[in-house]
């Protein structure tokens, strides 16, 4: 689309790091070289330049989000930029922000060529273009870290400011006596209650109106922070400075003590903790982090509507249910997810074949011992999960066991057979987890017509590779 007077549509886009950059030539240079490129490149200046004074490893500047909204509403054709590290310091991210400007119809055009994707080989000049910005970000990263960490050394002060502390004309830290009793007082306390929570409570209940209100996170730094033992840190370098100690070494080094042996036993807890049949299906499929955000999720009450909160876990079997109730005071229905019903179905919906994996295709029977036995609609295999007691009595007695797991003793199960076998949850397991985790095992056994023909001298391969004319027929 073209403007009113028939030309192309542009606009420039100016970044630079700091305000100190903004002040000097950088701003007005960049305007001064774009306006001469667009002008003899026959664009129309249509909007006024887009600036944006931010690190050009953050994607989520406001300039860009402008020069997206123009994007969009298809006001403009090219945007111009004095280097493509304007854009971005990223080997990654910038080339694909260019592609996605340039699916909506936008073109980038630096002083030197014009960058719109038509051949292959673009995306690699481009992504090596990027490359020299990013690797120059890093460089001024790790110049500007080593010049910090040189600068403490010296014991100028580099990071935010702790709580007691103030900086002096030099840069360095100095305490502010009035606090060093309540720092104190911080140590004291959770050396009594062993606890952050409560620790904070008394802390914000006696010094509120001098120190205002601390959060537990903030009365968790002070006390794992060294520099009130005369240690500060930036980093992985620390320096002595016992004039800044605001605590004795003895009190600093119990609290230390107390809140590691507190963290270790919180760990050890979380390992014991029992999994749910959600964390269970996460971890076997290698969706734990997805269970991270799933957690943050609130179901809703099939009742009333309104959010449900999670309230503990109810037995069932072998598992754990997570446990949901209503937060309206007026209702507070309570539900497992999923409900008992919801799991048996589940359950159904999993349980395959261990021949011809075909599901949810099979005739049910409880057998007198409380197995269930299934008998394969389509193949007329025949298969049976038997009970926990009847797993126990077999393991009980081992001969038993041996005797019932086939019909044709010339094909015994092998480990690579028993990794087509399910449990109750219609999972894949080995011979030998099966016998660790105590789950139920199928006994697989041919049935019906196809058990005799496998009887009368035809082996199970010939039998399944080759059916029967007779079979078929029928």
């Amino acid at each position: 689309m073209l403007s009113s007077s028939g030309k192309k549509r542009g606009v420039m886009y100016k970044r630079v790091s700091t305000e100190d950059q903004r002040d000097n030539y950088s701003f007005p240079r960049q305007q001064k070289l774009l306006r001469e490129k667009m002008k003899n490149d026959d664009v129309e200046e249509v909007h006024e330049p887009i600036e944006d004074v931010e690190s050009g490893r953050d994607f989520e500047r406001k300039g860009l989000k402008e020069l997206f909204e123009l994007a969009t509403e298809k006001r403009i054709d090219y945007v111009y930029v004095l280097d493509l590290d304007r854009l971005g310091r990223h080997v990654a991210e910038t080339p694909y922000l260019m592609y996605r400007l340039k699916e909506e119809g936008v073109i980038v055009r630096d002083p030197y060529e014009e960058y719109n994707f038509n051949d292959p080989i673009d995306y690699v000049i481009v992504t090596i273009k990027c490359y020299r910005g990013h690797s120059e970000s890093l460089k001024i990263g790790e110049r500007t870290q080593g010049g910090k960490i040189e600068k403490f050394s010296q014991g100028k002060w580099v990071g935010p400011v702790p709580l007691g502390f103030r900086k002096n004309a030099e840069g360095a830290l100095e305490k502010n006596l009035e606090f060093e009793p309540i720092v104190n007082d911080i140590f004291k306390k959770y050396k009594i209650t062993h606890d952050i929570k409560k620790t904070t409570q008394l802390i914000n209940e006696a010094y509120l109106g001098k120190i205002g209100k601390l959060s537990t996170n903030q009365v968790k730094t002070i006390l794992k922070n060294p520099i009130y033992d005369g240690r500060p840190r930036y980093g992985k370098t620390q320096i002595q400075a016992p004039q800044l100690a605001m605590v004795p070494h003895d009190l600093y080094v119990e609290v230390q003590s107390l809140m590691e042996s507190k963290a270790s036993r919180h760990k050890a807890k979380e390992r014991k903790k029992s999994r749910t049949i959600l964390d269970k299906f996460a971890s076997e499929y290698g969706l734990d982090h997805v269970m991270v955000v799933f957690k943050l999720l609130k179901p809703i009450c099939p009742r009333c509507g309104s959010l449900m909160d999670g309230n503990g876990s109810k037995p069932y079997e072998d598992i754990r249910l997570p446990n949901f109730v209503c937060t309206n005071r007026e209702c507070r229905y309570q539900r497992t997810i999923p409900s008992i019903h919801e799991l048996k179905h589940l359950r159904q919906k999993l349980l395959s074949c261990p021949k011809c994996r075909v599901v949810e295709d099979f005739v049910k029977t409880e057998t007198l011992d409380g197995s269930v036995e299934y008998t394969c609609r389509r193949c007329g295999a025949s298969f049976e999960f038997a009970t926990k007691r009847e797993n126990e009595k077999s393991n009980e007695s081992p001969s038993n066991q041996t005797s019932e797991d086939h019909s044709n003793p010339e094909q015994p199960l092998t480990p690579k057979d028993w990794a087509n076998s399910f449990d109750l949850l219609g999972h894949p397991i080995t011979d030998k987890e099966a016998a660790r985790t105590n789950k139920p095992q199928p006994k697989i056994r041919e049935s019906g017509r196809k058990g005799q023909l496998a009887g009368q001298g035809k082996t199970l391969d010939e039998f399944w590779s080759k059916p029967d004319k007779a079979d078929i027929k029928s």
